[in-house]
């Protein structure tokens, strides 16, 4: 069929963005005609702005379904009402070492994902990437810049992986959530190199909703 709901959602927009469909459940949902370029039809019961199968995929942090749609030639690009891209999505997350996202964002852009492409705010992926103090992010979706300091960045990469390290630990102390998958409960060790290395446990860090200290 046309792979649209009775609620005028594209199915597998839902699918990719939901853990509870598995990736072989996605893949048998595209063999049975869903398309990979489906678009949702209006709906007033959702406040989140919807996008591509790709931004769905890692909004809901599934990177393994993102690359399995990638690989299959769904198209990027396609923000959501709010103008998030796929590639701001990977900027915007809070990660302990930026490393982890430097694979998927190569991959975003050898599929032809647009690193210039903007927000409803007016901030790019890489405006994204240098407020989290991701350099080799920030190296990578906009090489030509000359305006971001190296020594700042290192700075707030630091500040930021200890307050995402710290977060994490504290997350799976008291059970608010279960770690990402291949990540310790416990981030103490994480958390020692990192002052070591001169983070600043008085540091106020900006993340994608406000600034924490």
């Amino acid at each position: 069929d046309s792979g649209v709901d009775a609620h005028g959602s594209a199915v597998l927009l839902n699918a990719v963005a939901n853990p509870e469909f598995s990736l072989t459940l996605i893949e048998r949902l595209h063999q049975a005609g869903a398309p990979l370029d489906a678009r949702p039809g209006p709906r007033r019961d959702v406040s989140d702005p919807f996008g591509g199968v790709v931004l769905q995929a890692l909004r809901a942090q599934r990177s393994d379904v993102a690359i399995w749609l990638l690989d299959h030639g769904a198209p990027v690009n396609v923000a959501g009402d709010d103008g998030l891209t796929e590639l701001i999505v990977i900027a915007q997350r809070e990660v302990i070492d930026e490393n982890e996202l430097v694979p998927l964002a190569k991959r975003l852009l050898a599929a032809g994902a647009d690193s210039a492409q903007r927000d409803s705010k007016q901030k790019s992926a890489a405006d994204y990437a240098a407020e989290r103090g991701y350099g080799k992010l920030v190296q990578l979706l906009d090489p030509t810049s000359t305006n971001r300091d190296s020594r700042e960045l290192k700075r707030l990469g630091q500040d930021h992986a200890l307050a995402t390290a710290l977060r994490l630990h504290a997350s799976s102390r008291i059970r608010w959530s279960e770690p990402p998958p291949n990540q310790p409960s416990s981030q103490l060790a994480v958390i020692e190199r990192l002052l070591r290395d001169g983070a600043n446990p008085n540091a106020q860090v900006k993340s994608w909703v406000n600034t924490r200290s």
